[in-house]
């Protein structure tokens, strides 16, 4: 226990160290200032002070606390970031230039926008790269990232942007151009295999399309790597509401899949029934992981990701 004298120190050290803080915030230019703020707002527990050094992620900050304070960054300085921002620049500082980038850079097409096909998020052009495709929600890719990130650090991978901007009257036929769209830009960025495609929830029927057309335009080696696949991907349709009542929900593939499929899925009787379900479109190799029974979360979480890491780094190694 902390004694009286201890814990009457630890008070004059808080004072202290809050009033160098706010002078050292107090002399940041405006952006820098209007950072910290926004960081100390977004974490789980807000603080009225951040220094523009320090880590969102060091301070609590967990990835679905980091695709909102994306969101507000956006909406303060009407910018579009890159979908990997926070991880790249967590700290004030370091958003303050990645932001000055995006204001004055323009990004060619691998690198591009919100409205490019895929947004490239590490890497160098050394080793072949991976495709990510996020289930439909923020937070799914920006897990996803997090994969890349413990997997390898310096193997280039690209995340799918998919959107739905206008009236979907059938998801499957939606699913298949976007796929053909997306096979195609893969190509542009890597003709030639190996092909990695690794993909989350909903994102699994739009990998899995992908590959399709890639094996369609004569491409071998095509690998595909789901987690927690959906058979409903309805919400990759995002915020259309209206859309997504109309739209056929269970995505059937347009051809038996002849590379080869690694199928992990979590310990929960509808996510097991949904990754037999592909496991059954597949003519070539697959393999179907169930993870333990004691993992309570969902597909990329914080506990299943000591799961998963090590699988995907085999996989995209062999």
């Amino acid at each position: 226990m902390w004694s009286l004298g201890t814990a009457t120190e630890m008070g004059y050290w808080a004072m202290d160290h809050g009033a160098n803080l706010s002078a050292e915030v107090g002399s940041l230019n405006s952006t820098l200032r209007t950072l910290c703020g926004i960081w100390g707002r977004t974490l789980p527990f807000p603080r009225m002070l951040v220094g523009p050094d320090e880590d969102f992620f060091g301070l609590g900050g967990d990835s679905m606390g980091a695709v909102y304070l994306e969101s507000q960054i956006e909406a303060t300085f009407n910018i579009a970031l890159p979908v990997s921002a926070v991880i790249e620049a967590p700290t004030p500082r370091e958003m303050e230039s990645l932001i000055q980038e995006c204001q004055t850079l323009s990004r060619d097409r691998t690198h591009g926008g919100p409205d490019e096909v895929f947004l490239r998020v590490q890497g160098t052009d050394e080793k072949p790269p991976v495709f990510l495709w996020g289930g439909g929600v923020g937070d799914s890719l920006h897990s996803m990232v997090w994969l890349a990130r413990i997997v390898d650090r310096t193997r280039p991978f690209y995340a799918a942007n998919s959107r739905a901007e206008q009236d979907v009257e059938d998801l499957a036929t939606w699913v298949s151009v976007q796929a053909r769209m997306q096979a195609k830009a893969i190509l542009a960025i890597h003709p030639e295999g190996p092909f990695r495609l690794i993909a989350n929830c909903s994102g699994g029927a739009l990998a899995w399309e992908t590959a399709l057309h890639l094996e369609a335009r004569g491409k071998r080696d095509v690998r595909v790597f789901l987690v927690d696949p959906l058979k409903d991907p309805s919400n990759l349709l995002g915020e259309h509401e209206v859309i997504r009542t109309r739209a056929t929900a269970l995505y059937t593939p347009s051809a038996p899949l002849q590379g080869q499929a690694t199928i992990v899925v979590t310990p929960f009787p509808h996510e097991i029934s949904d990754g037999r379900y592909y496991e059954a479109q597949a003519a070539g190799p697959v393999t179907l992981t169930i993870l333990p029974s004691s993992v309570t979360t969902h597909a990329l979480q914080a506990e299943t990701m000591p799961y998963i890491a090590p699988l995907v780094h085999a996989w995209i190694r062999a």
